[in-house]
């Protein structure tokens, strides 16, 4: 029997970088909430100036993290588990609970992430 969620809210968001946001306990309370599909790049005002130029709607560049928290509390070990992305944009690493499980290169075409044996009670996935 297969079952699919919606997986698109109570994400945490973040304009910057740091190595530490890959980690489970990484405090991240003052991050902001969104709801997926987010595009982070349309908040900044257009800049002709900006290193994107017309190609890239004259915002700025940069990296931005997301995060999300999620319980499964009826998991069975033999259950398979796939996060299924409709597109993230540009160079996305996928880490949950610390442990890379994935890239994706360029962006906004569809893949999938198997998270099967991968998953605990208590997760954090990081993008």
């Amino acid at each position: 029997m297969r079952k699919t969620e919606n997986f698109n809210d109570g994400w945490l968001f973040y304009w910057g970088d740091g190595n530490e946001y890959s980690d489970p306990l990484f405090q991240d309370g003052q991050w902001r909430e969104v709801l997926l599909p987010h595009d982070w790049s349309i908040e900044c005002e257009p800049d002709q100036n900006a290193p994107t130029g017309g190609g890239g709607g004259y915002v700025t560049a940069g990296i931005g993290w997301y995060r999300k928290h999620f319980c499964l509390n009826d998991l069975k070990e033999e259950e398979k588990v796939f996060l299924y992305f409709e597109g993230i944009y540009m160079d996305a690493t996928l880490y949950l609970n610390g442990e890379k499980i994935g890239w994706h290169g360029y962006g906004y075409g569809s893949f999938e992430v198997d998270l099967t044996g991968k998953l605990k009670q208590e997760n954090v996935l990081a993008i």
